[in-house]
């Protein structure tokens, strides 16, 4: 009977934890100033300066639509000059390999640039494969989020 309660705890603690971590459930798309959609995938970020040679983009991505899921992204936080070109990047990825409705429908993310001094404006860029939910064999493919947004 100890036994069974304390796995009983045990079961309840982790539906907690799950619970309280729960992706989507605190993430707004009005609470963040820049975003980018292609036809599969939505990126949603705001940037902060801890300090001058720093910029940090901290946000999240979903699917564009709840009949996709997406698996594996990956983001670049891109600096840019006056003239459009790439000046200076990082590399980051979301918190979750996939991405998909009910159980995680977006996924958070935080990319940390330290600055060379040529940047002028600053976007995100990516990949990531997507894939239609429901179906019994999953086809994947590729796809990039541009430079420039839709």
């Amino acid at each position: 009977m100890k036994k069974i309660a304390i796995t009983l705890m045990l079961l309840l603690l982790a539906a907690c934890a799950y619970a309280y971590d729960l992706p989507g459930a605190s993430y707004k798309v009005q609470d963040y100033q820049w975003h980018k959609n292609t036809l599969f995938i939505k990126v949603h970020w705001n940037f902060t300066h801890p300090d001058n040679d720093t910029i940090v983009a901290e946000g999240f991505v979903e699917p564009f639509n709840h009949d996709n899921g997406l698996r594996a992204v990956q983001l670049s936080l891109v600096g840019l000059d006056d003239q459009g070109n790439a000046v200076n990047s990082s590399d980051g990825m979301p918190r979750d390999i996939y991405i998909e409705s009910p159980f995680y429908p977006a996924s958070p993310f935080k990319i940390t640039m330290k600055l060379n001094g040529k940047e002028k404006a600053f976007t995100m860029i990516g990949s990531y494969f997507h894939f239609e939910l429901g179906r019994k064999t999953r086809f994947e493919r590729i796809d990039f989020i541009p430079v420039t947004s839709r």
